[in-house]
């Protein structure tokens, strides 16, 4: 019964504990204001040079590695509760994106990403001619 409980989850060790691993998903917000779409991604414990920002064809693309750190006695921990390992995250935007004005920023653990929307094309009539 604990294996069906417990096997998506990750594995159960002997103090009843969880131990998750494989792959991860940071949590992200995504805000909107009239000129921009605002998304914030928590990576407690991921250094900026592990985490890679693309954006294409209305979609970005995050994705970096938490890697554990060895336990102070070079054994088992006695209790694992963090996220480890690799982290792919895709969002297609809801609306157009002006993607050489995009800005991001990392500061404690936070990447801040500023997606400027396009500027929408007014409509334009077109005389007929003939």
């Amino acid at each position: 019964m604990q294996r069906l409980i417990h096997g998506g989850f990750g594995q159960v060790r002997s103090d009843g504990a969880t131990a998750v691993t494989g792959t991860w998903a940071p949590p992200v917000e995504l805000d909107e204001t009239d000129a921009a779409l605002v998304l914030q991604v928590e990576l407690p414990g991921v250094s900026k040079d592990a985490v890679t920002v693309e954006f294409h064809e209305h979609t970005l693309k995050l994705s970096g590695e938490r890697t554990r750190e060895p336990s102070v006695t070079g054994g088992p921990y006695q209790r694992e509760e963090g996220h480890y390992g690799a982290f792919p995250r895709a969002f297609r935007m809801p609306t157009r994106v002006d993607e050489a004005k995009i800005q991001a920023t990392y500061r404690n653990g936070v990447l801040a990403l500023r997606l400027p929307k396009q500027a929408t094309a007014t409509p334009q009539a077109i005389p007929i001619t003939g």
